[in-house]
């Protein structure tokens, strides 16, 4: 009933000859030299004696790079986001509380010109209903 998870990525890129406006040696864009998760989640049951569960994770990425032409380099920013959820079955319903991106980052996700950077969603709370039959 209890689950934990660890991964993590090493990316060491480059070009190996000369390409368009990428000299051998330059980076190759886009791509974050690390990224790295973990989680933790248990079953249990209520004091109701229903089953219910939690969970929260966490994931990073390292900055990324952007080479423009040449001559501009635009960069992301690191990302770090925290997830969370709770719930209840009740055999056919399940009820659960939610939070999403609880660290609040609002970094660049990617590494291009700013107007055009994605950026992540701001922190988000709900509550989930689910019915199965």
């Amino acid at each position: 009933r209890v689950s934990l998870y660890l991964s993590g990525g090493v990316i060491d890129t480059s070009f190996v000859t000369d390409a368009d406006s990428k000299k051998k040696g330059d980076p190759v864009d886009f791509v974050s030299p690390f990224t790295g998760a973990a989680g933790f989640s248990i079953g249990f049951n209520w004091p109701s004696g229903y089953p219910g569960s939690f969970r929260v994770d966490y994931s990073h990425s390292d900055v990324s790079r952007y080479q423009r032409q040449g001559s501009y380099d635009y960069y992301s920013e690191p990302v770090n986001m925290l997830n969370g959820r709770i719930s209840l079955d009740m055999e056919a319903v399940q009820f659960a509380l939610y939070g999403k991106n609880l660290l609040d980052n609002e970094g660049a996700l990617d590494a291009n010109q700013p107007e055009r950077q994605s950026r992540a969603r701001p922190p988000s709370y709900g509550v989930e209903f689910k019915v199965s039959f």
